[in-house]
């Protein structure tokens, strides 16, 4: 239990009638904490909270000009949503102002299959993250009217498969720009990294180093401004003076400035073309990479590291790249990868973990010293694939079917995955847990929450005593 002083949430002048909520996220913490207070936290590259101040006006206007979600009376809206997730907030209000009903539950009923769940419980509108999208079988769902995708980049791929079958919506935003304040109607592939238009009473500026507009198609940074702008974080001024400046266009507002790249289109949509510094989205949750590179840089044993976004089991993943101190020997090696592994996890949430850990000699530099990340890109990651085969084989009848499931999850050769794996470092995510949660329960007949895979790593500790497995079994034989 985290015990949090009173002392951490005076908002001088403020009160619960102007401000609506506060939304905390630790990064030392594998989860996000919402607070029952009027106020919202979000992390940030110093590794710790940051309160940001949303007024009740902000959210009143993104509820109101919700239609875009496909929102109306009737309609029955499946959030795959966690409600530390702020586009939460929009699926509580924006459904049920409208006279909607909400359908949300446990993460391992409700993404573990959500194409069963669209169908039985007769959806009209799914709100998700383009990764779990991903996943859901490409079928005719009768009932289902408008996909609602936001908190990471949408891809082609899920362009071409979705566009064509129903309204399918892409938004954008910043918890500090209160949740979503640019839509587009995503109808084909053209449109790909597009994030549209502005919501309405948001404004919108791409602008230069020198805060000046740039040009059609030419790139620069993304600042938001308007009606949902973001009061400040709580209690660090600094931090406040730095993200919200003075609106050069219009007096008396403020702008916020996202670090993303965008340049317009001659047709007034906006294109997302990245991120100024190394802040990455991956699977919804924020992520910046130079946080966990620190984390790693600070292991005494690491001389340099440098940590990427990689395909890895097919899937976006958190890479870090490492060259030990020349004290390192061979033979200490995979003692100080493991020891790196407990180093990270005693420091970071799960979502910042590294998929992989690549031990390289030396990091390679470009001319001028530095770390060539594009050698990096480049670099081929199967040689450094834990190809260990001395973490267990399956004895057990229950062992041999976890390890089938596991196996057919993360689309792994069975040979090459152990009972003792680490399941987290051979291509497990979020997204794949719920999946094997459901999986597993299934197959055993039990309820398995997800918090039995996030904290045990190994196949073995996942399910109770086998003794009770095996009387369950025995009845459902006998039955």
């Amino acid at each position: 239990m985290l015990k949090l002083d009173d002392s951490d949430f005076e908002v001088p002048g403020h009160t619960p009638a102007n401000l609506a909520y506060v939304m905390l996220v630790l990064p030392s913490l594998p989860f996000q904490l919402y607070l029952i207070v009027p106020n919202r936290f979000t992390s940030g590259s110093t590794g710790k909270p940051k309160g940001v101040m949303i007024e009740h006006r902000s959210i009143s206007n993104l509820v109101q000009n919700s239609q875009p979600y496909g929102y109306r009376r009737g309609a029955r809206v499946l959030s795959s949503l966690a409600y530390t997730f702020d586009p939460f907030v929009v699926d509580v209000f924006g459904t049920l102002s409208c006279g909607a009903t909400l359908v949300t539950g446990r993460k391992e009923l409700v993404l573990g299959d959500i194409g069963r769940a669209v169908k039985n419980l007769r959806i009209n509108v799914v709100h998700c993250t383009p990764s779990i999208l991903a996943v859901v079988p490409l079928k005719h769902y009768p009932t289902l009217e408008t996909v609602v995708v936001a908190g990471e980049a949408l891809g082609k791929k899920l362009i071409e498969d979705w566009s064509k079958r129903l309204k399918f919506m892409n938004m954008y935003g910043p918890t500090e720009a209160s949740v979503d304040c640019i839509h587009t109607h995503v109808t084909d592939v053209t449109l790909t990294g597009v994030i549209g238009r502005p919501l309405p009473n948001n404004r919108l500026y791409v602008l230069d180093e020198n805060l000046r507009p740039t040009p059609i198609g030419v790139e620069g940074e993304l600042f938001v401004g308007g009606v949902q702008l973001a009061r400040g974080y709580l209690n660090q001024p600094e931090q406040t003076e730095k993200a919200f400046i003075p609106n050069p266009f219009v007096p008396g507002e403020r702008i916020y400035r996202t670090g993303d790249i965008a340049m317009f289109r001659t047709d007034g949509n906006i294109v997302y073309c990245g991120r100024k510094d190394s802040q990455i989205k991956l699977r919804g949750q924020r992520i910046e990479l130079g946080e966990v590179e620190d984390v790693i840089n600070k292991y005494q044993s690491v001389q340099r590291a440098a940590v990427l976004i990689r395909t890895f089991h097919d899937a976006p993943a958190v890479v870090a790249f490492v060259e030990f101190k020349p004290s390192v020997t061979d033979d200490q090696l995979v003692d100080e990868k493991e020891a790196l592994k407990l180093y990270i996890s005693e420091r970071l949430p799960r979502f910042m973990y590294p998929s992989l850990i690549a031990h390289l000699p030396t990091l390679p530099t470009s001319t001028s010293g530095k770390i060539s990340r594009r050698t990096l890109m480049e670099l081929d990651l199967a040689p450094f694939h834990d190809n260990n085969t001395d973490v267990g084989v399956p004895q057990s009848d229950v062992e041999v079917a976890l390890h089938k499931i596991f196996s057919d999850i993360l689309k792994t050769d069975p040979s090459q995955l152990g009972v003792t794996h680490d399941l987290f470092s051979v291509g497990l995510n979020s997204l794949l847990a719920v999946q094997a949660a459901v999986s597993v329960g299934e197959s055993f007949k039990l309820n398995i929450g997800l918090n039995n895979i996030y904290l045990r790593f190994v196949f073995l500790p996942i399910l109770p005593p086998p003794s009770c497995l095996h009387c369950r079994a025995d009845r459902r034989s006998a039955s």
